[in-house]
């Protein structure tokens, strides 16, 4: 009987020293990978996609935007967030969601504008208020960042407007000056990124004027305060590359053409050389379902098809060539973790990218605690661990809700108004788990062994 329980604990120290080793090599690659897999995380409920919780967001995202911030009127800058307490959450618990996602490494940005969310800025004036106004959403809720989603013809170059390196347009000129005081004010850690449509960017090669190209001169303005761009490849039809050929969107080489021409820069219609960015400031945006968007949804092989072309140098055959590889190329950006959670999605889209670039699926980091209210505490007892049948622990008075997820970020189990000092784990397959106690002010991680 002794050399029966002998060979037992052999063989669960030899499963928990597996479970430790591939814990620890997607911890690395959390926080190694310097890749992004963005996705935007809807404020509302639009009544067709899925309505999730800011702290349900799956560890396959390392960025989440935050959809939307939104001039008051289409006359006032004053930036408001609606966010539909009703149907999502309250802003009590979004903001403790954002420290949940920031206490697991996630980067937490809000995006400015969308579809229906147009915000004008014609004077100084109208710069004050909308610096002001965003300024208290920042420190409210505790974004790391803004994104510029800026849509509906709010951004347009004026007529004589003819130079991207010197714009006249005095609406563009002011947000270029609002987020150069947002970026200076927040500092070095406070992202800057744009998620334009095509028109806006690559547009400006058939045309520079109204909205054609109306993105670059906000692009070289900000180009040293930029952290990346994403532009929409969707909802645009297609676009001319850099070699003068029209590509349509949903194919490989739409991908390829339309991120070389930031990768490589390219040849403005006004005449002059739009420079290249950054590889790390590139990358590009796909719905990611077929109902996400009104079009541009791509099999995601196809997509893969274009990133190893991009990133490795490996062809796929297509018309476009690239000059040479982009190792450094930043990412993928997704509308949204709302549609990627949709059936049949269960976050196909994220799960996928997440391990292409960074080799899993578990994009958190665990270890990381941005602020003194997320804690992990050494005294707090899990017991037994490992185990097979259950899990004890103290009841401490502050936490109402247990999450438990699995190694690569999915919650396999959810507990809300929880008050007890138990939890059967007999249904969970063997493998190292983290869970999480969340209350109004603090929260518990920690991790244990299912046998």
């Amino acid at each position: 009987m002794r050399a029966k329980q002998i060979l037992t604990y052999f063989i669960a120290f030899a499963v928990w020293m597996l479970d430790q080793h591939a814990h620890a090599q997607q911890s690395s690659a959390s926080v190694l990978c310097n890749k992004v897999v963005v996705g935007y995380w809807h404020s509302f409920d639009n009544g067709i996609s899925t309505v999730i919780k800011l702290r349900d967001v799956p560890c396959s995202y390392n960025v989440v935007d935050i959809a939307f911030l939104e001039g008051a009127s289409p006359s006032d800058p004053t930036i408001v967030f609606r966010l539909d307490e009703a149907k999502v959450e309250t802003e009590a618990e979004l903001i403790q969601d954002i420290k949940i996602l920031k206490s697991k490494g996630v980067k937490v940005i809000a995006s400015i504008g969308g579809q229906n969310g147009a915000v004008s800025l014609p004077d100084a004036a109208a710069v004050t208020k909308f610096v002001s106004s965003i300024s208290v959403l920042i420190d409210k809720f505790g974004f790391e960042g803004l994104d510029i989603d800026i849509e509906g013809g709010a951004v347009v170059l004026s007529g004589g407007d003819t130079d991207f390196q010197n714009p006249t347009t005095p609406v563009i000129k002011n947000l270029i000056s609002a987020f150069k005081q947002l970026k200076s004010k927040y500092g070095s850690s406070f992202w800057i990124t744009m998620a334009p449509e095509v028109a806006y960017v690559q547009g400006g090669i058939t045309a520079y004027g109204s909205i054609w190209g109306a993105y670059l001169p906000i692009i070289y303005g900000l180009r040293n305060e930029l952290e990346f761009i994403h532009v929409q490849y969707y909802n645009g039809g297609g676009g001319t590359g850099a070699d003068g050929n029209n590509y349509n969107q949903g194919t490989a080489d739409f991908i390829v053409a339309m991120s070389d021409m930031l990768l490589s820069g390219f040849k403005v219609n006004n005449g002059k050389m739009f420079p290249a960015l950054r590889e790390d400031q590139v990358a590009f945006g796909l719905p990611a379902t077929t109902g996400a968007a009104g079009s541009g949804y791509m099999q995601l092989t196809e997509v893969t098809k274009a990133l190893d072309y991009m990133i490795k140098g490996t062809s796929f055959g297509g018309t476009y060539k690239l000059p040479k590889a982009f190792p450094n190329f930043r990412g993928i950006m997704t509308w949204s973790v709302n549609w990627d959670n949709k059936a049949p999605g269960n976050y196909a889209f994220s799960k996928k990218f997440s391990q292409y670039f960074c080799n899993s699926t578990n994009l958190c980091d665990p270890a990381s605690s941005t602020n003194n209210e997320i804690i992990e505490h050494n005294d707090f007892k899990i017991f037994p661990d490992p185990s097979s049948d259950k899990i004890y622990f103290e009841k401490k008075d502050f936490y109402n809700t247990v999450t438990i997820y699995s190694s690569n970020g999915t919650i396999v189990m959810k507990m809300e108004n929880f008050n007890d000092d138990e939890i059967t784990i007999k249904e969970l397959p063997s493998g190292l788990y983290h869970i999480g106690l969340t209350g109004k002010e603090k929260v518990i991680q920690r991790s244990f062994i299912k046998l």
